[in-house]
């Protein structure tokens, strides 16, 4: 893990300015995009302040990616170094690693279901649609692997090109999940335009 972790600092370090300026960018676009979808689904018709909506946006292409690399590389060492300190079988260690991917996800999209609407958003109603996302992207994955390994019509139409369509799906699926856990607090969280519906 710190071997990729340094390769793509490395890498990083390689890249044009332009190239920087053009992935900031985009990068920030995917930010405001992601703010404004999730706030047409709770019904929020204000916007934020122009300075708040750029500091929101300098955390989410900045701090956002950072910690969550930090977080994921934290939890992975400790759970590596803590199953290597105790003698354990090694279903019980696949027992323990097995949930944390969907933990980090679970913790994550709560955080965004709790951050990113611009109105009160309660824990408990951002939690429960994180941990149903994070659930509907476990299944996505396993899926997901079930058609890539068992399918192979994809590669006799597409051949050297396959990956792409297959990407485009995948981040579609993703997408859908991550709105549909969005929606899901929307429905929750009282005084939204989905809990007026009800």
């Amino acid at each position: 893990m710190r071997d990729s972790i340094r390769q793509f600092a490395e890498q990083a370090a390689r890249l044009a300015p332009l190239t920087v300026a053009f992935l900031a960018v985009t990068a920030t676009m995917l930010v405001a995009t992601i703010d404004t979808e999730i706030n047409a689904i709770f019904g929020v018709r204000r916007t934020r302040p122009l300075v708040r909506r750029i500091v929101v946006y300098v955390i989410g292409v900045t701090l956002g990616p950072i910690l969550a690399g930090a977080s994921i590389s934290a939890t992975t060492w400790l759970v590596a170094q803590s199953l290597d300190a105790v003698p354990v079988r090694e279903s019980l260690a696949t027992l323990v690693g097995k949930p944390l991917p969907w933990l980090f996800a679970a913790v994550a999209l709560a955080l965004v279901y709790r951050i990113v609407p611009y109105c009160s958003v309660r824990w408990h109603h951002a939690i429960a649609g994180g941990a149903v996302a994070a659930g509907g992207l476990e299944v996505a994955k396993a899926w997901f692997a079930w058609y890539v390994t068992h399918v192979p019509t994809y590669r006799q139409i597409y051949g050297a090109l396959a990956a792409l369509p297959l990407f485009m799906l995948w981040l579609y699926v993703c997408w859908l999940i991550v709105l549909v856990g969005a929606a899901i607090v929307a429905t929750l969280t009282p005084g939204s335009r989905r809990a007026s519906d009800r």
